[in-house]
């Protein structure tokens, strides 16, 4: 994995080439960020483009907080549901989540916390939007247009007023009454779009216990992420 010295200090660093439209900086530890970039991007202009963005590298790495290596990791809880995690160094990169077995295969070619990140996110992503979506079709009294899981850094889930609906795709990390808490929140804020007495009456009738669901989330929720947002 190539490295750069900024501002004194040195970070690691992985481009990732995809069907995207602009470069997006991704800060992954302390010392390490990903870049991602449209395919045909020449090589000079993402240079370019770190060193343009290095202030800002340099500051959000500060920032980071301390979590642990992926690679370190014994074990995962998906929905209330803990699977031992187990590492094997292959040629392909993917990512086994065994219900049968009850344990989950990290196949990958590196350890490296960026490469980790970049493949723990992709197979999780889309573990985490397929959840969402089957959770949300026990309420089909709620309709939307679109369903997003991506990383919020200061919200567990938001609902747009054109009915949009985003989720952060750590919420898989928590305990499921949480999960679906952080659901209902956003499926009541299709009727309600406020925090009124009337949203909050209106949650409390599919979910008794959100008042303790909500402390809950606010002093431990993030704890549960295994990956900086």
């Amino acid at each position: 994995m190539p490295s750069l010295l900024l501002s004194g200090q040195t970070f690691s660093y992985q481009i990732n080439r995809k069907k995207i439209r602009s470069l997006r900086l991704s800060i992954t530890s302390k010392n390490s960020f990903s870049l991602s970039a449209p395919l045909l991007t020449p090589t000079l202009f993402i240079n370019n483009f770190i060193h343009q963005h290095r202030a800002w590298i340099v500051k959000s790495a500060a920032k980071f907080s301390d979590f642990p290596p992926l690679s370190s990791l014994s074990s995962l809880s998906l929905l209330g549901q803990t699977y031992p995690l187990l590492f094997s160094q292959s040629s392909k990169n993917n990512i086994l989540i065994s219900r049968l077995q009850k344990k989950i295969i990290v196949n990958t070619t590196s350890l490296s916390q960026t490469h980790l990140v970049s493949l723990f996110q992709k197979r999780f992503k889309l573990y985490a939007k397929k959840a969402v979506a089957k959770e949300i079709k026990t309420f089909p009294q709620f309709s939307y247009k679109h369903l997003t899981v991506r990383n919020q850094k200061s919200r567990f889930g938001s609902c747009s007023s054109r009915a949009n609906l985003n989720f952060n795709w750590q919420i898989i990390f928590f305990p499921v009454d949480k999960f679906r808490h952080i659901i209902l929140h956003e499926l009541v804020h299709l009727k309600v779009k406020n925090h009124s007495k009337f949203f909050w009456q209106t949650l409390a009738s599919y979910d008794p216990d959100w008042k303790a669901n909500n402390l809950w989330l606010k002093k431990q929720g993030t704890n549960c992420y295994i990956i900086q947002p």
